[in-house]
């Protein structure tokens, strides 16, 4: 099942068109499905009239002209399921209309975005655009409404409008928010990765896999920072080897099995040692140290 998402970005040069497929797109793959949207012409219509109604609020308000740098259009992807549709989005639009004092430009569901798989399944990217106004009724910045408080709330109301689960709340598990692909970065990438798979080459979504799960390794066995420089090391050997497509898989599965048997002997006397220090102290602080009085009757003495 999808997690729920919407991310809202600086409207582009052209999204109206690429949203109602009236210009030519390389990321239409699939024509099975229809995609749905408001045309282009009624959404530049709308943007132009309120660009002059809210340019005009702020000179009124500022005495100053709109200045150029000025965002005036706003664009949310919002990532669906295959069964939505476009009453799902035009509550979530709504919302947005009413708690940013924004107009809604644009609305368009994509059926047809996605990749092929390296088994030649066909893997879908069910998503919505919602375009919007970049400035409010008085010509303010609607940008700078969208703060970290407003986005996370909107998160779970997007994720409660599409009866989806809630995809990471980074603020609240306290993590680093992955940098996200666009659609033609994420086009890339996945060819890329496709590719390298066809041809038995590493990726460097395998070495991040390996990665992580050697550093939970040198995690759970308490290593030193001499460990971990190492394994850094090791890393840095095969990425730049992935770059220049100069390494297999297996040679990097093996490369990585090496590194971990040396990291696992490197690693394993300070771990002994710690436990060892630990299981002392504690026979030490419940008073159970071998002494004359405290040895078991039957444990014979040292010689």
């Amino acid at each position: 099942m999808a997690k729920s998402s919407i991310h809202i970005q600086a409207g582009q040069l052209g999204v109206f068109q690429h949203n109602d497929r009236s210009r030519p797109t390389k990321n239409t793959i699939f024509h099975d499905e229809k995609s749905l949207a408001v045309t282009a012409k009624d959404a530049f219509k709308i943007y132009r009239e309120e660009l002059a109604l809210r340019s005009a609020a702020y000179k009124k308000r500022t005495g100053q002209r709109l200045q150029k740098r000025a965002i005036t259009h706003l664009s949310a992807i919002v990532n669906l399921e295959q069964h939505h549709e476009f009453e799902d989005i035009k509550e979530i639009a709504k919302v947005l209309a009413e708690t940013l004092d924004t107009r809604i430009l644009q609305v368009a569901i994509h059926r047809d975005e996605g990749h092929i798989d390296e088994n030649g399944n066909a893997i879908k990217n069910y998503h919505a655009h919602i375009e919007f106004m970049g400035l409010d009724s008085k010509g303010g910045s609607v940008r700078k409404k969208l703060t970290k408080g407003y986005l996370s709330n909107l998160q779970d109301f997007t994720a409660f409008a599409l009866k989806m689960d809630r995809g990471h709340n980074y603020a609240r598990e306290r993590k680093k928010r992955p940098k996200r692909l666009d659609t033609y970065e994420f086009k890339k990438a996945k060819m890329s990765e496709e590719e390298a798979r066809r041809e038995g080459r590493a990726h460097l979504n395998d070495l991040k896999a390996e990665n992580a799960r050697l550093r939970a390794e040198l995690k759970a066995f308490q290593a030193q920072r001499e460990q971990y420089a190492m394994l850094e090391g090791v890393v840095k050997e095969l990425r730049e080897q992935i770059r220049a497509k100069d390494l297999t898989i297996d040679d990097m599965h093996n490369r990585i099995e090496a590194a971990r048997e040396v990291l696992r002997k490197s690693v394993h006397p300070h771990y002994a040692n710690k436990v060892t220090r630990v299981l002392l102290s504690a026979e030490q602080k419940q008073g159970i140290a071998e002494t004359p009085q405290n040895r078991p009757q039957n444990t014979p003495s040292p010689a």
